[in-house]
């Protein structure tokens, strides 16, 4: 019997194992849109949590432009490349209303059925939480922009 999946990214990995070829193929390329999937998971990397108690290297900046862009007139959904309770986070205080988790649930799924799924959705909650905690956010109200910044601000701030 396989080891029991310690993250999200572990779903993956027994979803390959138990899904037809074809079916993993699209769901982990990005169902279509591989271009867009690669650069999100690329831009979770280049953002940082602003240093307090919690430091990461992750990264995330396309969401800062829509978010001004739309100056509060649509909700700004999240979706795409969130693999951990961080990139939740990340995306939250970048002014996201919500981050949609497809792909992770869609693995948990092939590879435990609804009890994966309730792990992952149970995983990706516990590391946000922690997260928020180390943050020092009791609510997810109290996440702002100020406890992330991008790649850019981290060397603006070096000069």
């Amino acid at each position: 019997m396989a080891a029991e999946p310690v993250n999200v990214n572990d779903f993956q990995v027994l979803a390959k194992q138990v899904l037809p070829k074809m079916y993993y193929d699209f769901y982990a390329g990005g169902a279509e849109d591989e271009h867009t999937l690669r650069e999100n998971i690329e831009a979770f990397h280049r953002i940082t949590f602003r240093p307090r108690v919690l430091v990461d290297v992750s990264r995330i900046d396309m969401s800062t432009n829509v978010v001004h862009a739309v100056a509060g007139k649509v909700p700004v959904l999240f979706d795409g490349g969130v693999r951990r309770g961080t990139d939740v986070f990340k995306a939250l205080a970048l002014g996201a209303q919500a981050v949609l988790v497809g792909r992770p649930v869609v693995f948990g799924l092939a590879a435990k059925g609804e009890h994966g799924v309730r792990q992952v959705v149970t995983m990706l909650k516990d590391e946000l939480e922690l997260t928020m905690a180390l943050s020092g956010c009791p609510s997810v109200k109290d996440i702002t922009r100020s406890h992330v910044r991008t790649e850019l601000e981290k060397l603006k701030s070096m000069l």
